[in-house]
């Protein structure tokens, strides 16, 4: 954000300084004492303060649908992926696995950018109690909260522990492939006998893909909804959505 601090007034004809205030109107001016000239000049020293980051994404689209996505290093990985033309996703990921709630946050910042971006104003996120990872405070409503549970968008821990010994994975799935795959995570937090059912209508569920883009890709939200989104309303959740990297590859699957 740009500041200016007003660094003093000088007469505009001879440059000599003047203990005058920038705001006097001009028939209130006292005639420089040098020249006698009422013009003035006011000097002023503007201040940007600049935010550096040396993390970069790029998401590729075509026709409006979002087929390619890559990023440099984020907390010690990176991934990318592409819809080929034959339809198959293929990713990849570089690094260490993620561990415990390391990406938890960084999921619910994202989710609350596309909320806001759809017309929400959601401010404050704080830690939640379970069964809830987040809570989002509404910026003019602090009473109205937001419940988020975050889990990752692919429940099988072997992804992660080859990642984790190797430093990289690498995958090819076909859309139906990996919808199915988001399907097996929120089964997984289906069956929980921590989630209550009568909990869950209070409970927004966030898939995390931060780490897999491609799943996040709108041929596969557009294959989850065409084949799952019978079953996925039938458990009952305030909502289900799928996060990814940025905001436009953030989408609500119910």
């Amino acid at each position: 954000m740009a500041q200016s601090d007003l660094e003093g007034v000088a007469c505009g004809q001879c440059g000599a300084a003047l203990s005058e205030l920038p705001n006097t109107p001009v028939e209130a001016r006292v005639p420089c004492p040098s020249c006698g000239s009422t013009s003035r000049a006011i000097a002023v020293h503007l201040k940007e303060e600049i935010q550096l980051s040396d993390h970069l994404a790029a998401l590729q689209e075509r026709k409006g649908e979002a087929i390619g996505f890559s990023e440099s290093e984020r907390q010690g990985r990176s991934s990318n992926a592409t819809l080929q033309d034959d339809a198959l996703l293929d990713m990849a990921l570089v690094g260490s696995s993620p561990q415990g709630e390391e990406d938890t946050r960084a999921a619910c910042q994202i989710l609350k950018e596309r909320l806001n971006a759809n017309g929400g104003n959601w401010d404050k996120i704080v830690h939640g109690r379970e069964p809830a990872d987040c809570v989002l405070v509404d910026g003019e409503a602090p009473n109205r909260t937001l419940e988020i549970q975050v889990v990752r968008a692919v429940a099988s821990q072997d992804l992660w522990r080859k990642l984790n010994s190797t430093g990289s994975v690498q995958t090819a799935l076909s859309p139906a492939d990996a919808a199915t795959e988001l399907r097996n995570a929120i089964d997984r937090k289906a069956r929980d006998t921590k989630i209550l059912r009568q909990l869950r209508s209070n409970l927004v569920l966030a898939l995390d893909s931060t780490r897999l883009p491609g799943l996040a890709f709108d041929a596969v939200v557009r294959e989850f909804r065409s084949t799952h989104l019978d079953w996925l309303r039938a458990h009952g959740f305030a909502a289900v959505w799928l996060v990814g990297p940025v905001s436009r590859l953030v989408s609500r699957l119910d």
